[in-house]
């Protein structure tokens, strides 16, 4: 079944308050949707911001959104998730993200708003029309321990398309490298794993910290499948000596 067909077929799934989905979209016609720093960083804003059944945007004054982040850190007590963002990693033409559902059709609206918000914004940069992201985005059930543990990982490591690519097949032999290179991404959570502050509260921390207590057990997580096919990986992760 092709991308086009798996997306069609989302619109047919009711998504389950409680549970854990795999959200994914691209570009339409598989065209950029990052083009420069301010693209990443206010879709990376508009993850909070939309994050919020009380959220009310009146018209579609991008001034009003700038007045809001200003005072993310104010307006707490009156936020309500739609949901929890686990984990997530933008690249130049999609976007993957981890969440849980919060409450009845959270991620529905969630993503609408993020999407169509991103949508308005970009086009407004780019004196553009229509649609940016393909009809509808991808979410996959995460329906074991296994897959909810792995998947922080998978994403972050998407980061390293844009460098290191054996990663997908177990072959990072540079782990030192590669990690610097996930340390400076900024359009991942990874960061936030690593134990570094989020300039906005964008990932459920609470929930992070259950499935990796400290940023050393993530980071061993992360290392002993990153390198996983290397012959001497499993004995240079027990020494210690591959950091």
């Amino acid at each position: 079944m092709s991308l086009r067909d798996l997306l069609a077929n989302m619109r047919k799934i009711i998504l389950g308050t409680g549970e854990s989905y795999h959200v994914l979209n691209r570009g339409v016609d598989k065209r950029i949707v990052f083009e420069t720093f301010d693209d990443y960083n206010k879709f990376q804003q508009y993850l909070y911001l939309f994050n919020d059944a009380n959220y009310r945007n009146p018209g579609t004054d991008p001034l009003y959104n700038e007045v809001l982040l200003a005072g993310a850190y104010d307006l707490q007590h009156e936020r309500d998730p739609l949901v929890s963002i686990i984990s997530y990693c933008l690249l130049p033409n999609h976007f993957h993200l981890e969440l849980i559902q919060k409450q009845d059709k959270g991620i529905e609206k969630f993503m609408h708003k993020l999407q169509m918000g991103f949508a308005r914004y970009f086009n407004r940069q780019n004196n553009r029309r229509g649609r940016l992201f393909e009809a509808v985005y991808l979410a996959i059930h995460i329906t074991e321990d296994a897959q909810y543990f792995h998947l922080p990982r998978y994403i972050h490591c998407n980061a390293l398309d844009l460098t290191s690519p054996s990663w997908r097949e177990g072959r990072v032999d540079d782990w030192p490298v590669a990690l610097k290179q996930l340390d400076n991404y900024m359009w991942s959570s990874h960061g936030a794993y690593m134990g570094r502050k989020q300039d906005l509260p964008i990932v459920d921390m609470v929930e992070v910290r259950k499935i990796f207590p400290t940023p050393a057990s993530y980071k061993a997580f992360l290392q002993e499948w990153a390198c996983r096919e290397l012959p001497c990986a499993s004995g240079l992760l027990e020494t210690g000596e591959v950091t």
